[in-house]
């Protein structure tokens, strides 16, 4: 003889996690990635290539920038 369970349907609702404010580091790690022209859909190698070679030498510009009171794009 079966055993028939029943089976109920589980419908979740839940709220998306907050929005939390970048950090000044961060904002300036986007910008001087912008700058590079890192952005979504890029090949492999060349995401690579720009995080070593360009964004390193654009995020210390972007920082400085922003030390000596300059206005960033």
């Amino acid at each position: 003889m079966e055993e028939m369970t029943a089976k109920k349907e589980i419908f979740y609702v839940r709220k998306r996690p907050a929005k939390y404010p970048l950090t000044q580091h961060q904002k300036d790690l986007i910008q001087a990635s912008k700058e590079c022209g890192v952005s979504k859909g890029m090949k492999r190698d060349e995401l690579v290539r720009a995080m070593k070679e360009c964004v390193p030498e654009k995020y210390k510009e972007v920082r400085e920038r922003r030390e000596n009171g300059e206005k960033s794009d």
